[in-house]
């Protein structure tokens, strides 16, 4: 470990983080996997205000389905998820794709709830549909958050039968869409890991800049540590271009040419700040 002491690895992302500095490769990954909120953190630590930034993500990743089936034997299915912590949200979309199979009733609605609130009726008459509900705002809780559809009964029947055909949710073509802001907040290792962990924060592009004659080793253990930490395998490149969460590894002076806050360079132990 002692080979790695002397390194730092900066993060960059465009969701969350401003300018995130952790000191120790390894002690970042070991803290990573401990309860330790404030592990490897300075107290003083803030998260810049940031404005309004869009958070999204399709239902496989919050299901790990591809498809739901709706019909007689199965009529609803109720999508439970928690929202992102620290995060202050103004609105929330439902982008829905669906798609009948058999001798669907055109006249018969799909029907979405949020968190109990009054269905919505979706008439798709009886082909396939994108629809983007605006879900009520103030209903918008950070956990145990649900979304109830149902395939309901043709007018005039008590029941649906096999012979009413089945409605599809494709779900990689389905969606959440938040309008979120940051709150201000102690940033602590703890944070790093629910932003990887959550499909709404998690990176989708991962750049890995290493420097040093170690160069091939650190990238490969950052790899190795996000993609232990993410629910979906993000795309890694070594170039900076587009990606959604940037990380600097090297020696203090290899990455003083890329840090603004030089003081923090001079300093000595593990360290995080904005």
């Amino acid at each position: 470990m002692s080979q790695y002491s002397n390194n730092i690895v900066n993060f960059c992302t465009k969701t969350k983080f401003s300018h995130l500095m952790i000191g120790l490769v390894l002690s970042f990954f070991a803290a990573l996997s401990t309860d330790v909120s404030f592990a490897a953190t300075a107290y003083q630590t803030k998260l810049a205000k940031t404005p309004t930034h869009i958070l999204n993500t399709d239902l496989v990743a919050l299901t790990h389905r591809k498809h739901i089936t709706l019909d007689w034997a199965n009529p609803t299915f109720k999508l439970n998820f928690d929202l992102p912590r620290h995060e202050w949200f103004d609105g929330l979309d439902l982008t829905l794709s669906m798609y009948p199979q058999g001798d669907v009733d055109p006249h018969t609605p799909i029907y979405i709830s949020y968190n109990g609130s009054k269905p919505i009726a979706l008439h798709g008459q009886g082909s396939e549909f994108h629809a983007q509900i605006k879900l009520d705002a103030n209903l918008i809780r950070p956990s145990q958050n649900n979304i109830l559809i149902s395939f309901r009964a043709p007018r005039g029947s008590d029941c649906l039968t096999a012979r009413d055909g089945q409605w599809i949710v494709d779900m990689s073509k389905s969606k959440l869409t938040a309008r979120a802001r940051t709150k201000p907040h102690a940033l602590r290792i703890a944070d790093v890991k629910q932003q990887l962990a959550h499909s709404m924060t998690a990176p989708k592009r991962v750049a890995i800049l290493a420097r040093g004659k170690n160069k091939t080793a650190y990238e490969a253990l950052i790899a190795q540590g996000i993609a232990q930490r993410v629910n979906t395998l993000p795309d890694f490149q070594l170039t900076q271009k587009r990606a959604d969460l940037t990380l600097l590894v090297g020696t203090r002076d290899q990455l003083r040419n890329r840090v603004k806050e030089k003081l923090w360079l001079d300093t000595q132990g593990t360290l995080m700040f904005v």
